[in-house]
């Protein structure tokens, strides 16, 4: 569902404009948090943080897609980026993500730790991804 269309953009538009400066967009989610992540060339800061900030404040699901989370809240977003100043980061983010509503962190009860873990051997085909970092 992540890098669909939002209330601005139509997922084909999304595509076009990363794929107009030469980027790439993945999505990861796991039971505690969902990573947005946007690889281009850093002169393409202001374009990449606009769409970022589209796609998680304005996505476009239908109410039978996403239940209600109360966990995914202002107070809870981090935005991080690596190669770029601090400062610009902030200035271009800043006024796209400061009319979020502060609401208070839910409070979390205290965890009970019943542990657990099953592992399983597979001895077939198992998709692996090769990485080559220079």
């Amino acid at each position: 569902m992540a890098f669909k269309s939002t209330t601005n953009r139509s997922h084909l538009r999304i595509v076009r404009e990363v794929e107009a400066i030469g980027g790439n967009v993945m999505a990861s989610a796991s039971r505690e948090q969902m990573g947005y992540t946007y690889d281009a060339l850093k002169t393409y800061m202001p374009e990449m943080v606009e769409v970022l900030v589209d796609c998680v404040r304005n996505a476009a699901f239908l109410d039978w897609e996403v239940n209600e989370q109360e966990n995914y809240t202002a107070p809870r977003m981090v935005l991080a980026a690596s190669g770029v100043e601090h400062e610009e980061l902030v200035s271009i983010a800043e006024p796209l993500l400061s009319d979020l509503p502060k609401v208070p962190c839910p409070e979390e009860p205290k965890s009970l730790y019943v542990g657990g873990d099953y592992r399983c051997q597979a001895d077939s085909d198992v998709r692996t991804t090769p990485y080559f970092i220079f």
